[in-house]
């Protein structure tokens, strides 16, 4: 019971009393049984839900066992310890860096089980300020935003990605997509998107992680034409080849490279990047 009303504490305590440490995300409650919780929690910018469900048992006086799942609601590959922290922010007590409401306990984590692609982390779960102030991802009006999209999207419908320099041909994106292009390059925030995806993938050339990197862009090509980069469509139709991508050292750098090079970056990232994990 002194655990269960501590993670009460805290996600009622939201956000006078206590804060989610991960880059400020917000809980809440939707369900509670004598033994269980189900909570979700949305992500900091407000744009996605995770959902996580916790199993207690009463063992020794004074110990409680727990169990717990947190998954994404969205395909997913990897999460940078996202769904680890999800359920580890609502027990840690002050020993491991978090602030307690109520009741503070020593824990002992005995088994943590991750997806595929999935971490485990302890040190991702609490994120200084000043660390979290830093960041972010390219920021745009909403101007260059819809220039941007627009030009990568005929860029992405009609050039596919030449497998030598795993972008597309140059001549191919003057020919077919040289006015929104052009349009394009005349806008700081819309080049600067250009340029940077370009930079993401230069690691990849002539390595192992290419062809793999590749395969994903030429799957995207082919089903999600009109999609940004890497966006949702992907998660039905390319899901093995981002699964891929996600083990290969080089492949998944350069993928999350290239999605936060995007406007609103951070959302098809988290589109395609988020396993559940057990605890």
């Amino acid at each position: 019971k002194t655990v269960m009303d501590e993670m009460l504490a805290r996600v009622h305590g939201q956000f006078k009393q206590w804060h989610d440490p991960h880059n400020n995300g917000t809980y809440k409650l939707l369900s509670s049984q004598a033994d269980s919780f189900i909570f979700s929690r949305v992500t900091g910018n407000g744009k996605y839900t995770d959902k996580m469900g916790f199993g207690f048992h009463q063992q020794d006086p004074g110990q409680c066992s727990i169990s717990g799942c947190s998954e994404s609601q969205v395909f997913s590959i990897a999460d940078f310890s996202t769904n680890y922290c999800n359920l580890r922010n609502l027990y840690c007590g002050s020993e491991e860096g978090c602030k307690p409401v109520q009741h503070d306990f020593a824990i002992q984590e005995v088994s943590v089980d991750p997806s595929k692609g999935a971490g485990k982390t302890a040190s991702d779960c609490i994120v200084k300020q000043e660390a979290a102030a830093e960041m972010h991802f390219l920021g745009t009006s909403k101007e260059s935003e819809s220039d941007t999209a627009a030009a990568l999207s005929c860029i992405n419908e009609h050039c596919p990605v030449d497998p030598e320099t795993l972008s597309p041909s140059f001549t191919c994106v003057l020919k077919s997509c040289g006015k929104k292009v052009g349009k394009c390059l005349l806008k700081s925030d819309c080049r600067r998107v250009l340029m940077c995806e370009k930079k993401c993938v230069a690691p990849l050339k002539k390595t192992d992680a290419a062809p793999v990197f590749l395969a994903l862009a030429q799957c995207h090509q082919e089903h999600c034409p009109e999609d940004p980069p890497f966006g949702m469509c992907a998660k039905m139709h390319c899901r093995v080849e981002a699964e891929e991508c996600a083990v290969e050292k080089a492949c998944y750098p350069a993928l999350d490279c290239v999605n936060g090079c995007i406007p609103k970056g951070a959302e098809l990232t988290a589109g395609l990047l988020q396993p559940p994990i057990n605890v």
